[in-house]
């Protein structure tokens, strides 16, 4: 995680530019060493920063149910430092490069943005970390009633305290970009 190390300084200088309008964000890729990712969520929150962004694919590691990213989740509850997950990743090589390519990709954006908030609602993240929020960025906001039907229809299913759908409304923001009247 050295190159986190390395972009520490530039976010420092860019939050005093104007610490009323901008507010930092920490990259973190805890996929790799979650003990080293509490870290640095640690020394974002001790330095101004606001928010932490996660990768949207886990790739070969383990999904986001895994309890293995609970002291993720502890040191983001407990701290108050929402989870951003931004869109915009895609496994590409599914695309290819001909027609259609880039309207297939545009289409499917949201699942991708959504599929870890799935993996953490089923895997009993939210349960066990009652006060962590995550927000979903530029992924529009069109996937938001159709996803609480449908997690509220698969609620019956669950040894959950919660209907899943409310792990969305309570705990999940959107930033959206909409575009279009």
């Amino acid at each position: 995680m050295g190159w986190c190390a390395r972009t520490r300084s530039l976010d420092r200088r860019i939050l005093l530019l104007d610490p009323e309008r901008h507010a930092g964000l920490a990259v973190v890729p805890m996929l790799w060493d979650v003990d080293e990712a509490v870290e640095e969520i640690r020394w974002a929150h001790s330095n101004g920063l606001k928010d932490s962004m996660i990768p949207t694919q886990w790739g070969q590691f383990d999904s986001y149910s895994h309890p293995k990213y609970d002291p993720v989740w502890r040191v983001c509850e407990d701290l108050r430092m929402v989870l951003n997950i931004h869109c915009g990743a895609a496994p590409m090589e599914d695309y290819g490069d001909g027609v259609g390519m880039m309207g297939s990709y545009i289409s499917e954006v949201a699942f991708f943005a959504v599929r870890p908030i799935t993996f953490m609602i089923w895997g009993g993240v939210f349960e066990r970390f009652p006060g962590l929020e995550v927000m979903v960025t530029e992924a529009t906001s069109v996937w938001v009633p159709e996803y609480l039907s449908l997690l509220d229809f698969r609620y019956e299913d669950t040894p959950y305290s919660s209907k899943l759908g409310d792990y969305i409304s309570n705990r999940t923001m959107t930033c959206p970009v909409d575009f279009g009247s």
